[in-house]
């Protein structure tokens, strides 16, 4: 699984202090199928694709509990927001190519989540 994470830090002279927010976990399955399958090829896409569901962060949680986020390379993550100790956070379950669904997760335990 891939955690995306947005990390906050304060430095002062006299002072540190900062705190991490998880964003979405991504299970493999999801990630090989993007990988495998998704329309433009490359590591700079597929970061891009994920890049674009930790910047979704904030109107995922707005709901449905479902979500489906585009992405530039053409395809879509899909998944269900999940609540844990840490707070709330995208668990994505699948990437989709086109209409085509790729990386499903069989259970919400294949994506472990901090989501």
């Amino acid at each position: 699984m891939i955690d995306l994470r947005q990390v906050e830090l304060t430095l002062t002279p006299l002072f540190c202090a900062g705190g991490v927010i998880s964003l979405a976990t991504v299970g493999l399955h999801a990630l090989a199928r993007r990988v495998q399958r998704g329309s433009l090829p490359g590591l700079t896409a597929i970061l891009a694709d994920l890049q674009t569901l930790a910047e979704s962060y904030h109107r995922i949680l707005q709901g449905p509990n479902a979500f489906r986020v585009e992405v530039p390379s053409g395809g879509a993550w899909i998944g269900v927001v999940m609540r844990s100790s840490d707070g709330p956070a995208a668990t994505d379950r699948a990437h989709l190519s086109g209409e085509r669904r790729i990386g499903v997760g069989r259970s919400v335990t294949d994506c472990v989540s901090a989501s």
